[in-house]
């Protein structure tokens, strides 16, 4: 069985903007254009865990993170940031959960999807298990979010002719889905410690 890395930071407020991270200045530079210092921050932060997990990267003509020596991907949401390392392409999403209005949860989910929503939590893990999948593909979410196959939550399912396994967690206030092609896998997970 493969094993997927997952770097958790999930109490990520504007004081890693004083942190010394040792970053590219292009990478700085793109954080602070920002205008919450929240955001400036999880930016701040994402681009310090490629830089010191995955080295040198890229983004390729569909918008997916590279790089030559390991599948990577990145999540954030308010207050908390992920990244997944593997063997195999991947996706990760992570989400805080909060309240959903009905709309929202018609909107994405097909009647199967919406029929499981008994919760904002259960709406997190259908959303991420979705954004999860369409990430290890190399796909963006398209405007018909309900067309992503979300169920089963765990477990391999087949899209667009290739095979993914994936697993959704709940972690305090958070949900974080993982999508990976073509292996089925376990989790390692670290919570980072930032330099002080």
């Amino acid at each position: 069985m493969d094993k997927i890395t997952v770097i958790l930071c999930k109490d990520v407020d504007a004081s890693v903007l004083s942190l010394p991270l040792p970053v590219a200045a292009q990478d700085r530079e793109a954080a602070l254009r920002y205008v919450k210092d929240e955001d400036k921050a999880i930016h701040l932060l994402s681009a310090y865990l490629k830089r010191r997990y995955v080295g040198e990267w890229w983004v390729d003509e569909g918008g997916k993170p590279q790089s030559a020596r390991i599948h990577f991907n990145v999540s954030h949401t308010e207050g908390a940031v992920a990244l997944a390392l593997s063997s195999h392409p991947i996706g990760v999403d992570i989400e805080r959960i909060r309240p959903v209005p009905d709309d929202l949860k018609r909107y994405i989910s097909t009647d199967e999807e919406y029929a499981s929503i008994r919760s904002d939590e259960d709406f997190y893990r259908i959303w991420t298990s979705k954004e999860s999948l369409v990430k290890a593909g190399g796909w963006g979410v398209d405007r018909q979010p309900r067309h992503i196959p979300a169920l089963p939550l765990t477990g391999k399912i087949v899209y667009r002719d290739r095979p993914f396994w994936r697993q959704s967690h709940k972690i305090c206030d958070l949900v974080l889905s993982l999508s990976q092609e073509g292996a089925p896998f376990e989790i390692e997970w670290r919570e980072e410690v930032l330099p002080r």
